[in-house]
């Protein structure tokens, strides 16, 4: 018999919820997505199989037998004793109980690649949940990577590869380039369209403090990466630029529309 692989200590009591047969999807997604956080700050074995088994076994111990049976300890889930009763873990009417008739009780932790063969995969909808929750953030994280590049300390994207578009603000044209199914636009371009001198690097600084997103990407004819920005980005921009002073409200949102 091969021996148990160690595995850091694992918390027992943390439930994130319960799944069941009646679980919507908003649910699922919401579940997956407390579960693909877990993964990502390093838990190997994010589900407690108690959040999960309901959704496709009528009992628990039916579930227990085939996870024991097709899936191997310590490299697919870990097994951790347990002091609390399982009334502890999903208290009825809020109130605690005590932990009489759980002393012996065993705990089972999965890996995500288990519960997706174990739990996911078996029921259509759930797993159409989870595969637009796992496998397309995923793979949008492996298709930025490839992406990524580092030049004097400074994170940038090399999409050169990506032919950019040009949209026209005030008649100026702006240099457009999708990416991560977002539009971004240079800032650069965005300046020169409504006269302003701000440094980009400047404009990029302020935009990333107040939340909206802007990142060095490098185009196809650039010898050096530029500051891009989505559409909101632009809006700040232009909220805050000479040119837009005295329009109304309408005629803002006429001008942003002139974004085509």
């Amino acid at each position: 018999m091969n021996a148990r692989k160690e595995r850091p200590a694992q918390s027992q009591n943390e439930h994130i919820m319960r799944l069941s047969k009646d679980s919507t999807s908003e649910m699922l997604k919401t579940y997956f997505i407390k579960v693909f956080e877990l993964k990502q700050s390093g838990k190997e074995f994010p589900v407690n199989l108690d959040e999960v088994w309901p959704v496709v076994y009528p009992r628990k111990d039916h579930a227990i037998r085939v996870l024991k049976e097709e899936f191997i300890e310590g490299d697919d889930f870990i097994s951790v004793k347990s002091q609390l009763s399982e009334n502890q873990f999903f208290p009825k009417n809020g109130e605690q109980k005590d932990g009489r008739g759980g002393h012996n009780r065993i705990d089972y932790f999965l890996s995500v690649p288990c519960m997706e063969y174990f739990i996911a995969k078996k029921v259509r909808h759930v797993f159409e949940v989870y595969r637009k929750v796992f496998h397309k953030t995923m793979e949008k994280e492996i298709n930025s990577a490839g992406y990524r590049r580092c030049k004097n300390g400074q994170e940038y994207y090399d999409l050169t590869s990506i032919p950019c578009e040009y949209r026209k603000l005030f008649n100026q044209l702006v240099r457009v380039i999708p990416f991560e199914d977002v539009d971004w636009y240079s800032v650069n371009d965005v300046n020169r369209a409504i006269g302003s001198r701000t440094e980009s690097t400047q404009v990029a600084r302020r935009l990333n403090n107040s939340g909206t997103r802007t990142i060095k990407i490098q185009i196809f004819g650039n010898t050096h990466p530029a500051w891009f920005t989505p559409i909101s980005g632009v809006k700040l921009i232009l909220s805050g630029s000479r040119k837009m002073q005295g329009n109304n409200p309408q005629q803002l949102q006429i001008t942003i529309g002139g974004l085509v």
